[in-house]
Order: C-alpha cells, then sequence, then structure tokens
C-alpha cells in the first residue's frame, strides 16, 4: 500500500440557479488515504470525506492535488 496526500473540495447545488451545473464552494479538507494507485486514492477520498463528513448524494466532491507521500 502507498500513502497519499490529497485536497478535497466540496460544493452544493446551487438551488436557486437553473443552469444545468451550479454549484457553490462550501468547504475544503485536506485527506490522507492508504491505495495502491493513484486511482484508487481519488475514490478513496472521495468516498472518505462522504463518510466522514456525511456529505448528502448530490454534492459534489472533487480531489486536487492527490501526492504520494
Amino acid at each position: 500500500m502507498k500513502k497519499f496526500v490529497c485536497d478535497v473540495v466540496i460544493s452544493k447545488p446551487d438551488l436557486n440557479e437553473k443552469k444545468e451545473e451550479a454549484w457553490v464552494y462550501s468547504y475544503e479538507k485536506h485527506v490522507k488515504v492508504d491505495a495502491e494507485t493513484v486511482e484508487e486514492a481519488r475514490e478513496s477520498a472521495e468516498q472518505k470525506v462522504r463518510e466522514d463528513e456525511k456529505i448528502p448524494d448530490g454534492w459534489r466532491i472533487d480531489v486536487f492535488d492527490l501526492d504520494e507521500y
């Protein structure tokens, strides 16, 4: 297993906009995960944040700056 660190941005849908994809930045979180590949690390980070922070379905989670440490 490799260790990865990344930044995760959580955005909620903008219910006041009628555009196709309107998102409102909510907050950013620094996350560490163990994984074999970068793609597994990205998925693991997204799942970890969704569960730990109790992010509702429909909210967007973007993983950035994924680096091995």
